[in-house]
C-alpha cells in the first residue's frame, strides 16, 4: 500500500513531467505563432498583388487560347480539295505576273530602243536636207542666172517631220516667193533643178526625164543641156523635141510613127 501511493506518486510526477513536457510542448508552439501570423500576412498581401496586376495577362491569355481554337476549327472546316485549287491558281497567278513584268521590261527596251531611231532618223534626214539644199541652189543658179531656190524646214525633228519641206524661190530681179505662187514655166524649171539635186552625178541609176524642157524657154533648154552634158557619170534618158536637146546628146534614138500607125525606133 504504501508502494502504491509511491507509484501513485511516481505516476503523478510522470504525469508531472509529461505535463510539463506538454506544457513545454505548448510554450514554444505559442512563441511559434507569430511567424505564422506574419506569414499569413504576407500571404494577404500576395493575394491581393495576385488579385491586382495579372488578371489583364490571365484575361489576355484566354482570349489567345480561344482565337487559337478558332483558327484550328476554321484549318479543319477548309476543304482540302478547294485548298489545292487555290494553291494551283495562286501558282499560275505568280507566273502571269512574272510573264507580265517581262514584257513590261522588253516594251521599255523597245520604247527606248524607238526613241534612239526616232532622234538617229531626225539627225540623218536633217544631214540629208541640208546637203540638198546646198545642191538645190547650185543647180538652180546654174540653170537660172541672178536667181535662187532654197528648201524651207523646221531644224526640229519633230517640228520638220509634222511639217514637212516646202521651197522657196527667187527669180531674176524678184524677192523670195514659195512655190505655189511661181508661174507654171517657173515651176517646171524649180522641178527640173530639184530632180536633178535629188540625183547627183555619179549616181548609180539612170534618170528618165520625159519632156521637162516643155515648158523652158529657149535659154532655159540650153542651160539645162549644158548643166546635163558637164555631169560626169551622169545616167540621164530625155524625152524631148527641143534642138537644144538634141544637140547636146551623145546618143540619139528617133522614134517615129510608120506604117499603120506603129511607132517604130
Amino acid at each position: 500500500v504504501a508502494g502504491a501511493p509511491v507509484g501513485d506518486g511516481g505516476e503523478e510526477a510522470a504525469d508531472c513531467g509529461g505535463g510539463g513536457a506538454g506544457f513545454t510542448g505548448a510554450l514554444h508552439s505559442r512563441a511559434a505563432e507569430p511567424p505564422d501570423v506574419a506569414l499569413d500576412a504576407t500571404a494577404g498581401t500576395a493575394e491581393e498583388e495576385v488579385a491586382g496586376s495579372p488578371q489583364p495577362i490571365e484575361a489576355r491569355r484566354l482570349m489567345l487560347r480561344a482565337e487559337e481554337r478558332l483558327f484550328e476549327e476554321k484549318l479543319r472546316a477548309l476543304p482540302v480539295a478547294e485548298l489545292g485549287l487555290y494553291l494551283e491558281a495562286a501558282a499560275e497567278a505568280a507566273r502571269v505576273e512574272a510573264g507580265l513584268r517581262a514584257r513590261r521590261s522588253e516594251l521599255g527596251a523597245a520604247a527606248r530602243r524607238l526613241s534612239s531611231l526616232s532622234a538617229e532618223r531626225g539627225r540623218v534626214f536633217l544631214s540629208a536636207v541640208g546637203e540638198l539644199n546646198g545642191r538645190l541652189r547650185e543647180t538652180f543658179r546654174a540653170l537660172c542666172e541672178q536667181g535662187d531656190a532654197s528648201l524651207e524646214y523646221a531644224s526640229e525633228p519633230s517640228v520638220l517631220f509634222e511639217e514637212g519641206v516646202s521651197i522657196r524661190v527667187r527669180p531674176p530681179r524678184s524677192e523670195w516667193e514659195h512655190f505655189e505662187t511661181l508661174s507654171g514655166g517657173q515651176k517646171a524649171l524649180v522641178a527640173v533643178a530639184l530632180q536633178l539635186s535629188l540625183h547627183p552625178p555619179g549616181a548609180p541609176h539612170p534618170c528618165f526625164y520625159d519632156e521637162v524642157d516643155a515648158a523652158l524657154d529657149t535659154r532655159r533648154t540650153r542651160a539645162l543641156a549644158d548643166l546635163v552634158g558637164a555631169r560626169p557619170g551622169a545616167q540621164s534618158i530625155f524625152v524631148s523635141h527641143r534642138p537644144e536637146m538634141v544637140q547636146a546628146a551623145r546618143m540619139l534614138v528617133g522614134c517615129y510613127i510608120g506604117q499603120g500607125g506603129a511607132s517604130r525606133v
